[in-house]
């Protein structure tokens, strides 16, 4: 990603500016763009985590970690440039807590910050509210929508007219 006419930088499912960056306090690490890569400065402007990395996000308040993009796959770096989970992603988009819904081989799933998979990949869309994930399966003929708590207890599901119901 590049810079734009705005002064705004391209980074996972996000745009945010460059001031924005200057005055964030994820981590007190902000994003920055060098050569068509992104890595992180501190407060300073001293070089923390080298440009390496073909898109990046701040990082997550009180997570200490960040959704990065290398080799055309998704990983989630620590302050020191640790991965705490590798690129392996297709997806990875922060949803609450330490989850993460995460999408591999065209399905999604929800993982947390140590890669441990709570709901399985096995969906083709997965929604979160504060409550629950709703979690829908495609196949030819309907959808099947599945709902688990957040702690990937299946609840229950219902098919595509939503006539029935079943509880487990």
């Amino acid at each position: 990603s590049t810079s734009t006419a705005n002064n705004e930088y391209t980074t996972y499912r996000s745009k945010i500016s460059v001031s924005d960056t200057i005055n964030a306090k994820h981590c007190g690490l902000t994003v920055f763009c060098e050569n068509g890569k992104y890595g992180y400065k501190d407060k300073k402007g001293e070089l923390v985590i080298p440009a390496k990395y073909s898109e990046a996000n701040p990082f997550i308040d009180g997570l200490n970690c960040a959704i990065v993009k290398k080799k055309n796959k998704y990983g989630i770096i620590n302050s020191a440039n640790e991965f705490l989970v590798k690129p392996q992603y297709e997806e990875i988009e922060h949803v609450q807590s330490i989850h993460f819904i995460a999408k591999k081989k065209g399905l999604k799933g929800v993982i947390t910050i140590n890669n441990d998979v709570i709901i399985d990949f096995q969906y083709h869309n997965i929604e979160y509210t504060p409550y629950y994930y709703l979690c829908i399966r495609q196949n030819s003929n309907s959808n099947m929508h599945f709902i688990y708590k957040q702690n990937g207890k299946y609840l229950w599901y219902l098919n595509s007219n939503r006539a029935q119901i079943k509880y487990l």
